[in-house]
């Protein structure tokens, strides 16, 4: 890639003349912007290949989504003596706080976890 460095790849394989084709990416940071750069060929034996790059600005968008708990987590597994084992699960990478407190006591907020 002549120096650059590449950040993704891929292919999208046209099958015919006007037909709009996709390929989703994932797997970039938010909040990020991105040059994209493009050069096609044709399917000949011999392909007739674009003699311009086409270039597009793209800036992904926030993640203003928050983690969820996937089905059956948060668990206890392992119950000791004087301990247990706390399982989590998420949606997306991330960290999850905890705080133990005695039964029946009122639940901490959210920022009292933290």
């Amino acid at each position: 890639y002549g120096g650059v460095t590449v950040v993704r790849a891929a292919v999208i394989d046209v099958a015919s003349s006007g037909v709009s084709t996709s390929v989703v990416l994932t797997g970039l940071d938010h909040s990020t912007a991105f040059d994209v750069h493009l050069v096609a060929d044709d399917k000949f034996a011999t392909p007739n290949r674009q003699a311009a790059i086409s270039s597009l600005d793209v800036t992904t968008l926030p993640d203003d989504t928050p983690p969820s708990n996937a089905a059956g987590f948060p668990r206890i597994t392992v119950p000791g003596e004087n301990g247990f084992t706390l399982q989590a699960k998420l949606s997306e990478p991330g960290t999850c706080y905890f705080v133990v407190v005695a039964d029946g006591s009122t639940p901490p907020t959210v920022q009292n976890v933290f």
